[in-house]
């Protein structure tokens, strides 16, 4: 993607020190379409609306996990299950927002109801 040539670039720049990156690969941004917007980069139609189904798909999924993780908590006895279960709804509804966030940045250029 083009427009995140830029971005990236920059932000190596500014990590080096002699040449070497002290960043972790899980710590490098991706810089979707989504937040490339929220930046004021322009991206292109096509690119956001790929990245609309993927963060569509990923709201439904972690919906589908919280219900899941809701179900497993009303039927155990046992506080380790309980806390096990705690965990994964709070992992899921921390995902949801993470999706529903990119949704909303995107549906501006895509002009698509949240």
């Amino acid at each position: 993607m083009p427009e995140a040539f830029k971005e990236r670039a920059q932000a190596a720049n500014e990590a080096s020190v002699d040449g070497v990156t002290p960043i972790k690969a899980q710590d490098i941004a991706l810089w979707l379409p989504s937040s490339l917007k929220a930046i004021g980069v322009k991206v292109s139609k096509v690119l956001q609306t790929y990245e609309w189904k993927l963060r569509e798909g990923q709201a439904y999924d972690a919906l589908e996990d919280d219900k899941n993780a809701r179900g497993v908590r009303a039927m155990t006895r046992s506080n380790a299950a309980i806390e096990t279960a705690t965990d994964a709804m709070n992992s899921a509804a921390a995902q949801y927002r993470v999706a529903r966030a990119a949704l909303v940045i995107l549906s501006v250029g895509l002009e698509t109801p949240v």
